[in-house]
Order: C-alpha cells, then sequence, then structure tokens
C-alpha cells in the first residue's frame, strides 16, 4: 500500500500557508510563530516602532547560540537570513561569499532598506 504524507507548514493566525517562523522575546520569555507573508508585513509594522527605538542585546564574547540555548528553528532562521541577505546583496552590486561572515556594511544596508520598505508598506 502506497502512502502520501503531506507537511504543511501553516500560519499560526489564519491558517493560509506560512512562509517563515519568528522567533520573539517578551519579558524574557521566547516565543515562536509561523507566518504567511500578509502576516509578516502586519507584524514588522507592528513592531517596528519598538524596534527602532529598542537596544539590541550584546552576547557574551566566545558564546555560541548553542549554548545560550538557541534551538534548533533560531539557527535555521539565521541561516534562511543570511541566505536572503546575501541574494539581496548580489542584485544589489555588492560582493558576497556563498560562506561566512557577512561585512557588517552588507547586513547595515540589507537592515535599511527593509526598515524603508517597512515605513512605506
Amino acid at each position: 500500500m502506497a502512502q502520501k504524507v503531506v507537511r504543511e507548514f501553516i500560519d499560526d493566525i489564519d491558517g493560509s500557508p506560512a512562509e517563515r517562523t519568528f522567533t520573539f522575546a517578551v519579558d524574557g520569555v521566547v516565543y515562536e510563530i509561523d507566518l504567511s507573508s500578509d502576516n509578516i508585513a502586519e507584524f514588522k509594522s507592528a513592531i517596528g516602532g519598538f524596534i527602532e527605538s529598542a537596544r539590541k542585546v550584546k552576547t557574551a564574547a566566545g558564546s555560541s547560540q548553542r549554548q545560550r540555548g538557541a534551538s534548533t528553528t533560531d539557527l535555521r532562521q539565521r541561516r534562511e537570513r543570511l541566505n536572503e541577505v546575501r541574494e539581496w546583496a548580489r542584485n544589489n552590486g555588492y560582493s558576497v561569499s556563498d560562506r561566512g561572515r557577512v561585512s557588517a556594511e552588507v547586513l547595515a544596508a540589507f537592515d535599511n532598506r527593509n526598515s524603508a520598505t517597512a515605513a512605506t508598506g
């Protein structure tokens, strides 16, 4: 007997197909939510002002995300984001390698592009 197993990545808000998982923390509690592209835009719009006003938290030197308890999902999301940054950078005239670190200049340009898009969207 043949079987077909279908895994669906579903938006936690409206049940539509999800694009990615967001991990965020509030009051020291870490949350994850799977969102579609429409709800990603809404999520970014809702928290955009808070993020712009917030400070990034520096991590202890030399400690990895895995050592601090980052989940496999967190690490996968970081890889996906870096792949997205690399693709954007190549399409916008930056030279980036397929592996290794992405320069602070490229990350800042990518983040500024996303901030401008969120502000107008």
